[in-house]
Order: structure tokens, then C-alpha cells, then sequence
């Protein structure tokens, strides 16, 4: 089993570098073709998409033993790229107060998070990432030399924390200008409706050129504390209008 004896934490973090590059390439292209438009796809501002790098070192790692049953490795694909799928959906809901897609219009899905016609691609991927694509993506890495890998490894981290904080500054920037409208309507500093509009207003348009680029990649992405506020601000209005 060549593709078992091959992993090794060197190994696995090209894996996860190349496999992050390549759904970044699959889902920009995707995208782009469906909103006929030049889209960068990803959280990160740079090429990679962390959550299929995740996502193949975990089924490279736990399901290369069923590489040889495939209707067993569909079902576990199945069942493990859906589990991750959800446990990242969640998490990032968590972390930032904001749903970055919903299923929920989806036949079969689970609080929006994942869906069952998701899941079905999700393994025939794992299938088709084991049986088809990782053998040559194993001999890609076996002719990276070790001293110039480690290297690459090393600029490929700096890069991306670099990145990762850029973009996390980003978000959290926008968070606070929703925590502190949140903050002014729970505390009563807004005294007429028309001052609330006003500020209602502002902070949208604000919301959306902070977030042109997530609502270009995420077209459902939603605040949920902001819009579970606004609706209640709103509310407000026309009961005292």
C-alpha cells in the first residue's frame, strides 16, 4: 500500500499545501464561470483554501486502508467529509457570529450547514482523490528534495499566518462595528427613529464594501447578531412610527 507507507508529517503538510492550492484553483474557476465573473475564492486573501487541505490529509490519513473496497470508501467519505464540513460550519459561526453558507433551501440538510447532495460529491471526491489523483500527487513530493522542501514548508507557514492575520484583522474590524451598533441599540443611545435609520444605513453600506469580496465568494453569508438585531431595531421603528 503505497499510498499508507507515504504518510509522514513531512509528507502530509505538502499534501495539505497542494490539496489547499488545488481547491482554491477548482472553486475560483467554479465561481467564476457560475457568476460570470473574475472571483477570488477562499476566506484567505491568497491561493489556498485550508478546508480541502484539511479535508484530503483526513481522508488520505483515515481512509487509505478502503482504498481497495470503493463503495466502502464512498460511504466514509461520505460520512467524514459531511462531519468536517459541519464541525467547520459551526465553528466559524462561533468564532465570528456569521453564517458563511446555508444549505437550508437544500433537500436533506442539517441546520444549513451540510446537505445530503453535498455530501454525495463529497464521496465521490474521496474516491476519486485516492484511486486517481493522489498517486500522482505522491510522485510530485517524492522528487521535491528534502532540503529545498523544508525550505518551501517554512515560506509557505510565514506566508500563510501573514495571511490568515490580514484577514482575520479584517473580519474582526467588522465585528466591532457590529458589536458597537449592538451596543448603542441595547442601550438606548439612539433617541428618534430617524437617527436610527440613519445609522441603520450607514453601517449597511459599510458592511457591504468591508464585505465586498466574502459576498462575492459567500453569497449567503450572513451577521447573525447584526441581522437578529436589526430585525428588532426595526421592529422598534414601526411600532413607535
Amino acid at each position: 500500500m503505497e499510498i499508507i507507507k507515504d504518510i509522514n508529517i513531512y509528507n502530509m503538510i505538502y499534501y495539505f499545501i497542494i490539496y489547499s492550492f488545488m481547491g482554491w484553483i477548482v472553486e475560483s474557476t467554479f465561481k467564476s464561470l457560475l457568476f460570470k465573473k473574475v472571483i477570488n475564492s477562499g476566506f484567505l486573501h491568497g491561493p489556498f483554501i485550508p478546508i480541502y487541505g484539511v479535508g484530503a490529509v483526513l481522508v488520505i490519513t483515515f481512509l487509505s486502508p478502503f482504498i481497495n473496497n470503493i463503495f466502502l470508501l464512498f460511504i466514509l467519505g461520505f460520512i467524514l467529509m459531511t462531519l468536517m464540513e459541519y464541525i467547520v460550519g459551526t465553528v466559524m459561526e462561533k468564532m465570528f457570529n456569521t453564517s458563511w453558507w446555508d444549505y437550508s433551501d437544500n433537500f436533506m440538510n442539517i441546520k444549513g450547514k451540510v446537505c445530503l447532495e453535498n455530501s454525495i460529491y463529497w464521496g465521490f471526491l474521496s474516491v476519486f482523490l485516492l484511486k486517481v489523483l493522489h498517486p500522482a500527487i505522491v510522485g510530485v513530493v517524492s522528487k521535491i528534495p528534502y532540503e529545498i522542501g523544508q525550505l518551501g514548508i517554512v515560506i509557505f507557514f510565514i506566508y500563510f499566518i501573514i495571511d490568515y492575520i490580514i484577514t482575520l484583522v479584517g473580519v474582526l474590524n467588522l465585528q466591532e462595528r457590529i458589536r458597537n451598533f449592538v451596543y448603542k441599540t441595547d442601550t438606548g443611545k439612539f433617541k428618534e427613529p430617524a437617527e436610527l435609520k440613519e445609522d441603520i444605513s450607514e453601517l449597511t453600506e459599510k458592511i457591504l464594501k468591508r464585505s465586498k469580496r466574502l459576498l462575492k465568494i459567500y453569497p449567503k453569508l450572513t451577521y447573525l447578531k447584526l441581522n437578529r438585531r436589526l430585525r428588532d431595531v426595526i421592529n422598534d421603528i414601526k411600532n413607535r412610527n
